[in-house]
C-alpha cells in the first residue's frame, strides 16, 4: 500500500500484511515495525489494532504519530475529529488534535483544542504549555506568560516552559547569558508542542555532532527504544542543565541524514541561552536564611517560606512595617553571606501571623549568581528525590 492511499482504504483493508502469530497483539507487532522504520506497514497494523477497540485512544495516538512521520497530518486530524464526535470529554484527545493543528500552523484551531484539554484534564503542565504556545501564536502574550508561570510554580525546572518564556517572548539577554554549544554536548530534546503521553515520556536524548552558523546537527533523539516522532517543519526545543541554570535553544527540523549515525538537522544558530530567569529561581520551605534582624536592633523570630535570587519571604508572629530595612544572614553552600533587605509587602494570615516579603538591596552580581546557583542545586536535588 502506498503513501497516497487514503485512510478509508486503510481502515477497510489491512493491506495484505501477513501476521504469522495471531496471538501477538496488532499493536505490539506494529511497534516492532515502526522501530524498524517500516512506517507504512506499522500504520496498517496500528489501524487494525484500532479497529478492534475504536474507543481506545492509545492506538489512535500511535496512528497519528506514524502519520506525522509520514507527513500525512491531515489524515490524523480527520481521525481525531471522528473520535471526538464519540468522546467529547476526552481531554488528552483534544490536546492531541490541538498538537496536530499546531503542526499545520492552524493556531486558532489549536488554541481551542488546548483550552478544552486544559479544562477537562486538571490543568496538566503539558497541556498548559501547549495552550501557552498557541496563545503566543495568536497574540495572547500576557495569557501565555500567566500560563507558563503556573507551570513553573509546579515544576521550577520545566525545560519547555522556561524556553517558551525566555526565548519565544524574546526577553533581552545579557552577553553572559549566551553560550556557543560544543560538539559532543549531551542534549535533552522535546517537541515545542507535545502529544498527551506525559512529560516523563517526551524528553528524548541526543548529542551535538556538528554545527555551522545557521544549523545544528544532532544524533537522532531517542528515549530508550523509541525514536522521536518528528517531521520536517516540526519545532523542537534543545536544552541542557548546568550547575548554574538551564540552557536552551529553539529551532525547526529541516532535514534527516542516515549515515553511520542517523542525524537530525535543526535550523537554529549554535548559541544557547540561559533560559532560567533569576525570578524563576525560587524554592519554598527551605532553611538557607539563618538570621533576620531589624537594622541596628534585635533579631526576629521567623520561618523561611520562600527564597529566590531577588528576595525572601518569611513568616513572623508580629508585624514589620513596610519599607523597614533588615539585616539578613544566609548560609549558601556552607558559606555565610550578610545581606541587606527591605520589606516590600506584609500579608496578615490570622492566627498564623504575617507573611513578610523582603527584597535584597545593594546585592552585587557575584553574590546574586552564587545565590541563584545555590537555589538551582536545591531544585535539582528535590527533583531527583521526586523521581526516585
Amino acid at each position: 500500500m502506498s503513501d497516497s492511499d487514503n485512510l478509508s482504504v486503510l481502515f477497510s483493508d489491512s493491506g495484505g500484511v501477513k501476521v504469522d502469530d495471531m496471538s501477538n497483539p496488532w499493536q505490539k507487532r506494529a511497534r516492532t515495525l515502526r522501530n524498524e522504520g517500516k512506517f507504512d506497514l506499522a500504520l496498517q497494523l496500528f489501524i487494525k489494532a484500532h479497529e478492534t477497540d475504536p474507543e481506545d485512544a492509545s492506538t489512535l495516538k500511535e496512528i497519528a504519530a506514524t502519520l506525522l512521520r509520514l507527513d500525512r497530518t491531515e489524515e490524523a486530524v480527520v481521525l481525531y475529529n471522528q473520535f471526538l464526535k464519540r468522546q467529547k470529554e476526552n481531554g488528552p484527545a483534544w490536546n492531541d488534535l490541538g498538537a496536530l493543528y499546531f503542526e499545520q500552523q492552524k493556531h486558532t484551531d489549536a488554541k481551542h483544542c488546548f483550552e478544552r484539554a486544559v479544562e477537562l484534564s486538571g490543568r496538566k503542565s503539558d497541556f498548559l504549555c501547549n495552550l501557552a504556545n498557541s496563545c503566543l501564536e495568536t497574540g495572547g502574550k500576557q495569557e501565555a506568560v500567566d500560563l507558563l508561570h503556573e507551570v513553573l510554580d509546579k515544576n521550577p525546572l520545566n525545560l519547555r516552559a522556561h524556553c517558551l518564556l525566555g526565548l519565544q517572548l524574546e526577553e533581552e539577554m545579557l552577553p553572559s547569558e549566551n553560550s556557543s554549544v560544543e560538539i559532543g554536548q549531551r542534549l535533552e530534546v522535546t517537541r515545542s508542542t507535545l502529544f498527551s503521553e506525559g512529560e516523563e515520556k517526551q524528553v528524548w536524548i541526543s548529542r551535538v555532532e556538528d554545527y555551522n552558523a545557521k544549523t545544528i546537527r544532532i544524533s537522532f533523539p531517542t528515549a530508550g527504544w523509541q525514536n522521536m516522532p518528528i517531521r520536517r517543519g516540526s519545532r523542537v526545543i534543545l536544552g541542557y542543565t548546568q550547575p548554574d541554570a538551564l540552557w536552551g535553544a529553539m529551532g525547526e527540523a529541516v532535514g534527516f541524514r542516515y549515515d553511520n549515525i542517523p542525524l537530525l538537522e535543526i535550523k537554529t544558530p549554535p548559541n544557547f541561552r540561559r533560559i532560567q530567569r533569576r525570578g524563576h529561581v525560587r524554592i519554598t520551605d527551605g532553611n538557607s536564611l539563618q538570621k533576620v534582624s531589624l537594622s541596628g536592633a534585635h533579631s526576629i523570630s521567623f520561618r523561611e517560606q520562600d527564597l529566590s535570587a531577588t528576595g525572601v519571604g518569611i513568616l513572623v508572629s508580629n508585624p514589620i512595617e513596610p519599607s523597614s530595612i533588615l539585616s539578613l544572614d544566609l548560609l549558601i553552600e556552607e558559606q555565610r553571606f550578610l545581606l541587606e533587605g527591605r520589606v516590600v509587602r506584609q500579608i496578615p494570615l490570622g492566627k498564623k501571623g504575617y507573611h513578610v516579603g523582603i527584597v535584597f538591596t545593594e546585592m552585587d552580581t557575584a553574590k546574586r549568581e552564587r545565590l541563584a546557583r545555590h537555589i538551582h542545586h536545591i531544585q535539582l536535588d528535590r527533583q531527583r528525590k521526586r523521581i526516585r
